[in-house]
């Protein structure tokens, strides 16, 4: 071999290693990157997951359970509400099912009611919220609405709707934590709203760990 096809063989031989520790470098940097998004995204997922058992477990939520006085008080509470949300322009879907089945809260445990229900659910218009309003053959109803991200208009909304229900109910059971069913305060209402959207925010922005704050409260649980 020649010093001319030896310089050539030698200067092949480098370029290869150069492009191998290049082609090595830039598989380390994508690797490297893909760990670090990966990572970011995990974070943000976790935020995430931590923001909706926050806001699950501590948020402004309307409870109710109670009993209709017999079938003809449910129709009136179905008229109630389909009327009270025309003059909102909700939009409003009739239930009417031979068999399906309620989750209710009863005893300390979740159990499942299976048989016909009927009932209405109310669309607010511009929230992802719904007002669940069903009824078993028992006549018993078992809801909730969670309304700091809606905002304090429904919240009041929700709690005048249940007022017009109480000529129609034998026992109607109401925890609001927001106070505004006991107080009628719509200040202290607002307030309670900005707290918890205030948390949820620095949740998701890294600032608060959901599993730290004391003020996490499990959901109502009404009997």
């Amino acid at each position: 071999m020649n010093i001319r096809h030896q310089f050539a063989s030698d200067d092949f031989y480098r370029t290869m290693e150069a492009f191998t520790a290049v082609s090595f470098l830039f598989y380390v940097a994508v690797t490297v990157y893909m760990i670090l998004n990966n990572w970011r995204q995990m974070r943000v997922l976790t935020r995430l997951l931590e923001a909706a058992t926050f806001s699950a477990r501590a948020g402004v939520t309307i409870s109710f359970e109670g009993e209709a006085k017999d079938n003809q008080a449910v129709d009136s509470v179905i008229a109630e509400a389909t009327a009270f949300a025309a003059t909102r322009s909700w939009r409003v879907e009739l239930v009417s099912k031979d068999n399906a089945e309620l989750d209710r809260f009863k005893d300390e445990k979740w159990v499942k009611y299976v048989g016909p229900v009927r009932g209405v659910i109310l669309h607010p218009h511009d929230v992802r919220e719904l007002i669940r309003l069903e009824f078993g053959s028992d006549h018993a109803l078992q809801s909730f609405v969670t309304t700091h991200r809606a905002g304090p208009d429904l919240h009041v909304a929700v709690v005048e709707l249940l007022n017009r229900f109480k000529p129609h109910f034998t026992r109607l059971q109401v925890e609001d934590k927001g106070e505004y069913w006991e107080t009628g305060e719509r200040l202290k209402l607002e307030q309670h709203i900005n707290t918890v959207n205030g948390m949820l925010e620095d949740i998701l922005r890294g600032k608060l760990s959901a599993r730290n704050l004391e003020a996490s409260e499990s959901l109502p649980r009404m009997t």
